[in-house]
């Protein structure tokens, strides 16, 4: 019998790919660069789905903040704000002594481990061994990392890379402990106004991967971010 979870998710990746085929979903054209970095990411990108022939990999419902809307990140924020919001989750967690802070995930390999380890099953899904398996070193290059402390305990991080016009979330996971803390929300909302602090001229959207076969709950963070569906034509410019 089918669980409520995987109908939720087999109606959504139909919807999308409707959405997606019928010209329905917004359409963005987003140049990732020429360098090395850039070509490796725009193979992943337009690798071939197995389970739906003709689909791309990440190229439909990807989940994005076009950052050239807001004059400035307050200018965002009071879109995401109001009751059962963003920025009320993020201030209720706030309240609540966590902080935040930029990191060098080499400083916290146990630390990351802990919380990568801290549940078996995210949304749905068994931990792959990627993130259950011990990280002796990371690779920096080409990466802004984040975190959540509480008590100078890291208990949540994000790490994100910037292609070009596009800066995409890699990782961003918290320990089990403290979810009910509202720690993903504080996370997530203190990296976008990093990344509107930047300033750099070429980077117009923030993506957090896509809403393809998102349980219902993930799907109502994002859209708690404004985070919109879009059809992508990835360029090597």
């Amino acid at each position: 019998m089918i669980s409520e979870d995987r109908k939720y998710r087999l109606k959504n990746i139909i919807r999308y790919i409707l959405e997606a085929f019928l010209g329905s979903s917004e359409k963005a054209v987003i140049k990732l660069g020429n360098d090395s970095k850039a070509k490796r990411i725009y193979s992943y990108f337009n690798k071939r789905n197995k389970k739906f022939i003709g689909i791309k990999r990440l190229t439909i419902s990807i989940a994005l903040i076009d950052l050239s809307t807001y004059s400035c990140f307050e200018d965002y924020r009071l879109t995401i704000r109001g009751k059962n919001s963003a920025d009320y989750y993020k201030r209720r967690c706030e309240k609540k002594g966590y902080t935040f802070r930029s990191i060098d995930r080499n400083t916290f390999i146990d630390e990351i481990h802990e919380i990568n380890t801290s549940l078996d099953v995210r949304c749905g899904k068994e931990m792959t061994s990627e993130y259950m398996n011990r990280v002796t070193s990371y690779n920096n290059e080409n990466t802004l990392a984040y975190g959540v402390f509480k008590d100078n305990m890291l208990v949540a991080y994000t790490d994100l890379s910037t292609y070009n016009q596009v800066i995409k979330i890699n990782r961003i996971l918290g320990h089990g402990d403290f979810l009910n803390d509202n720690i993903m929300y504080y996370l997530l909302f203190k990296s976008i106004e990093s990344v509107f602090e930047l300033n750099e001229n070429k980077l117009r959207y923030f993506m957090y991967d896509s809403f393809w076969g998102n349980p219902k709950g993930l799907v109502l963070f994002k859209n708690r971010f404004k985070f919109s569906s879009y059809k992508v034509k990835w360029l090597l410019e």
